[in-house]
């Protein structure tokens, strides 16, 4: 500092001093979102509802569109294990008779292995286990399982977190595009639904617009928003 001068460090340090919070604070929210990313976290096992949107286009007409619901309605024992049963139902919202659009792979049953952090699906036809979602990938992984039979293969690109109800849960991104892409979540299951083969948006699609546990929204689509409220949707219809 020269004599009746100013001293240089004065602004500097003024603005790294109100900039320590800030970044004291994202350091903190990082590490926590860490911290809850490197728990497993498993399905909810009751009052569980997944709404789906579903539809198709043609060249020749101007599509059809649904919801798809999935709901969890108790448990069985089978051979042992406890699994979740599930009741999918398709409740269509177009009446083109354009094209018919993608379902998932109906009614059946859940069993999660959260040790190993996969969890099986048994179908109500084929009577055994089959992988459904593997929560284990990482980066540079090609999904497997019933979703990695489906048309085309699908490699983890990056792995990170969302929030799901007040827990930020782990997210495994297939796509560069974590807005519409698709991704799986624990605890959610695919952003294209619970069964849904992961498709890209080429005349069909599925898009998973929310989940509820007790009536509860714990998610909802990431971007852009849902036809019809879907929180409203999922509580009011009655399943067959």
């Amino acid at each position: 500092k020269k004599s009746g001068g100013k001293n240089p460090a004065g602004r500097l340090w003024r603005v790294v001093s109100h900039a320590l919070p800030v970044a004291m604070l994202s350091i903190v929210f990082c590490s926590l979102a860490s911290a809850q990313t490197s728990v497993y976290h498993p399905f909810p096992d009751s009052n569980v509802s997944w709404c789906i949107l579903t539809g198709c286009l043609d060249g020749s007409c101007n599509g059809d569109y649904g919801y798809l619901v999935d709901q969890l309605i108790g448990d069985t024992i089978v051979d042992g294990m406890v699994y979740h049963k599930v009741q999918e139902a398709y409740f269509p919202s177009s009446n083109n008779n354009c094209c018919t659009p993608p379902i998932g792979l109906g009614s059946g049953y859940l069993r999660e292995d959260t040790a190993n952090k996969k969890v099986y699906w048994r179908g109500e036809i084929t009577g055994q286990d089959t992988l459904l979602y593997d929560f284990s990938l990482q980066v540079g992984d090609t999904l497997n399982g019933l979703m990695g039979s489906c048309l085309i293969p699908w490699v983890v690109q990056t792995i990170d977190s969302t929030i799901v109800g007040s827990d930020y849960h782990k997210r495994i991104n297939f796509d560069a595009d974590t807005c519409n892409g698709f991704s799986i979540i624990e605890g959610i299951g695919s952003t294209q639904g619970l069964t849904n083969c992961p498709n890209p948006p080429f005349e069909m699609a599925t898009i998973l617009q929310c989940v509820t546990v007790a009536e509860e929204l714990v998610y909802s689509l990431v971007c852009g928003s849902a036809l019809n409220p879907c929180e409203d949707l999922s509580n009011s219809i009655s399943m067959p």
